[in-house]
C-alpha cells in the first residue's frame, strides 16, 4: 500500500511523505536509509520513548556513517530502551522530500524484545523515561501528524507481532 501525506514543521515548512509497505528488506537496497524507528514488543505491551523534545515516540534514531539500517536499529533499541531484539520484521519506509527536493528514506520495523536490565538512562540523552502501554493507547499517546501512515504503520506492526510470536 501506498499512502501519500504532507507534514508542517515548525518553521512552516512543507515536507511530502511518500509511505510503502515493505515486506522484505531487498526493498532498501539501494537507498540511503536516514533514520529507523522499531514498533518493540515485550510480550503485548508496545514499548514507547519520552523524548527529551517533549513527546512519546518508538524507539529510533539516525542511521550512523556505514552502519546498515539493521545495526542501527538493534544499536538504538538497546541505547533508547535498554532491550535485546529477539525477532524483527520490516514493516514500511517512507520518502521524506525536502522543500529543497532532496530525499530521505525512513524505515520501520517490529521487533520482539526482552528485557536486558532497568532503563538507566539514554547515552545520547535523547530519551527519558520508557514505558510499556497496550499498543492501542499509542496513537492518541503519541505526538502524531502522520494520520492514516500512523495507523497503517502500527496495523501492520500488530499482525507482524503476532505472527512473529507463532513462528
Amino acid at each position: 500500500m501506498q499512502i501519500h501525506h504532507t507534514i508542517t514543521n515548525k518553521e512552516n515548512q512543507v515536507f511530502k511523505i511518500i509511505y510503502n509497505d515493505v515486506d522484505d528488506d531487498m526493498t532498501f537496497a539501494g537507498k540511503k536509509i536516514e533514520s529507523v524507528r522499531a514498533y518493540c514488543f515485550y510480550q503485548d505491551k508496545l514499548v514507547i520513548v519520552h523524548e527529551s523534545a517533549g513527546h512519546w515516540g518508538i524507539p529510533g534514531g539516525g542511521i550512523d556513517e556505514g552502519e546498515s539500517a539493521e545495526n542501527g536499529i538493534i544499536r538504538e533499541v538497546i541505547e533508547e530502551a535498554n532491550m535485546k531484539i529477539v525477532k524483527m520484521r520490516s514493516v514500511g519506509m517512507h520518502e521524506t522530500i525536502r522543500p529543497s527536493g532532496v530525499s530521505a528514506f525512513h524505515a520501520r520495523v517490529v521487533c520482539l524484545v526482552e528485557p536486558i536490565a532497568d532503563f538507566q538512562e539514554d547515552p545520547a540523552g535523547e530519551v527519558t523515561e520508557i514505558k510499556l502501554i497496550d499498543p492501542k493507547e499509542f496513537i492518541p499517546l503519541c505526538d502524531s501528524q502522520w494520520g492514516e501512515m500512523a495507523d497503517r504503520m502500527l496495523e501492520r506492526a500488530l499482525q507482524f507481532k503476532e505472527e512473529m510470536k507463532l513462528g
